[in-house]
């Protein structure tokens, strides 16, 4: 699915978020409105399914995606954590 927010396309999958790796709409609708983005942690109460950021032509939340499957892979790279 995909949505526009801020004048940026955001491409996203409802799906289990892994921890520390995926970044997620800020939204329980986010056909309806979206509040940002923040990066999953299994601290977040719930079921673990989020509206995952899979692609996007924002460059800052593009950057923090890159930045995750690097960590995902192994790497050490820092990212922001919320938008």
């Amino acid at each position: 699915m995909k949505i526009q927010m801020d004048g940026f396309w955001y491409e996203y999958e409802y799906k289990i978020a892994r921890h520390l790796v995926d970044i997620c709409m800020a939204s329980e609708y986010p056909e309806l409105y979206c509040n940002g983005y923040f990066l999953h942690s299994t601290k977040d109460p719930g079921h673990g399914k989020e509206f995952v950021i899979t692609d996007t032509n924002d460059p800052e939340a593009k950057d923090i995606l890159m930045r995750q499957m690097t960590i995902a892979k192994g790497g050490s790279v820092k990212a922001k954590l919320y938008k």
